[in-house]
């Protein structure tokens, strides 16, 4: 749901499905609790494909910025490479600016991102050209590249939900997203068997799931986009 190759569902999903809703305005926006992770956290995925073949690696790191967190994460399988730094609100978790730059066959780009009160401001280097955008977003939005691991924030009861619009600012995009706690399963990763919650992300024509450990500080366990998976290594 969120990178460009192994997390290419939300980056695909937004040419189709930016207009539709994965909630009506019943469900209520999403509840975030206090970050779960500490500062100095390390998370290690193997990406994996739809065969069971280990495409890359995907790192997550956590780090205090003053009263603000630095959620970083780097992608690296077969030629791309790609890092991107969001950094959040330490007590809201909404997000206030990224950098990200991607390296792949026939792209170089780097993205200088800031959030403000109802607008995102977009500015991209492509391939030597400059690209600039503003994009005006509801209250309810996260940015796409630091909304895996917000999720552990959630008030995790089986049958919760909650709206949010996931914004995509690579693609200039946003999508409303119903984000449901569905229930409780085991998940064999190589770091153990581990019981988690899956999480539903309803895009509305689009669903994806990903499990968090059912024991605080809640691990992304395992994230499944139809086409790849992101699976705990470490």
């Amino acid at each position: 749901m969120k990178r460009i190759l192994c997390l290419a569902g939300l980056l695909a999903l937004a040419a189709l499905v930016a207009a539709c809703s994965g909630g009506g305005s019943s469900v209520p926006t999403v509840t975030l609790a206090q970050a779960p992770w500490h500062d100095g956290e390390r998370l290690t995925y193997n990406i994996i494909d739809r065969n069971g073949s280990t495409l890359g690696t995907s790192e997550f790191s956590f780090a205090r910025d003053g009263d603000a967190w630095l959620l970083t994460f780097t992608d690296k399988a077969g030629q791309l490479d790609q890092t991107a730094t969001v950094r959040v609100d330490g007590s809201t978790l909404k997000p206030l600016a990224k950098e990200k730059t991607i390296h792949r066959p026939g792209t170089d780009a780097t993205l200088k991102i800031t959030y403000t009160a109802g607008k995102v401001q977009i500015a991209a280097v492509v391939n030597g050209k400059e690209q600039n955008v503003a994009v005006d977003i509801p209250a309810d939005a996260l940015e796409n590249d630091q909304l895996l691991m917000t999720l552990r924030a959630l008030p995790f009861a089986q049958g919760y939900q909650g709206r949010l619009t996931d914004v995509v600012p690579d693609s200039a995009s946003k999508l409303p997203t119903t984000v449901r706690v569905v229930g409780q399963e085991q998940v064999k990763t190589p770091a153990g068997s581990l019981a988690a919650w899956r999480v539903e992300l309803d895009f509305g024509q689009v669903k994806q799931s990903v499990w968090y450990a059912v024991d605080a500080p809640h691990t992304m366990v395992q994230y499944d986009n139809g086409t790849t998976r992101l699976v705990l290594a470490q």
